[in-house]
């Protein structure tokens, strides 16, 4: 648990140590469209190499055993107070 919230963590080695990647609940996920932040931004133009970088990178973490949905913030589902925690916003830089 950090501050209020408690959060789902992987954790894979690396190099001489773990390193942890925090995860989000499901129901911090939101679709793309809902981001009126990113309307009207033009696509990226991607190398391919990079394009094959980020594959590599998602097939070697990802997991088929893993639901996300199967979690949630007991912190959150129980009433109790976030001490005014509000989720931050995304802001469109440019």
């Amino acid at each position: 648990m950090f501050k209020d919230k408690e959060y789902i963590v992987a954790l894979r080695p690396y190099q001489r140590g773990i390193l942890m990647h925090l995860l989000h609940y499901i129901d911090e996920i939101r679709p793309v469209y809902e981001i009126s932040e990113l309307n009207g931004i033009q696509r990226a133009n991607v190398d391919i190499r990079e394009l094959s970088l980020g594959k590599l990178l998602v097939e070697n973490l990802s997991s088929e055993h893993f639901d996300v949905s199967q979690y949630s913030d007991a912190r959150q589902t129980s009433g109790e107070s976030k001490r005014g925690y509000q989720r931050p916003r995304c802001s469109a830089k440019g």
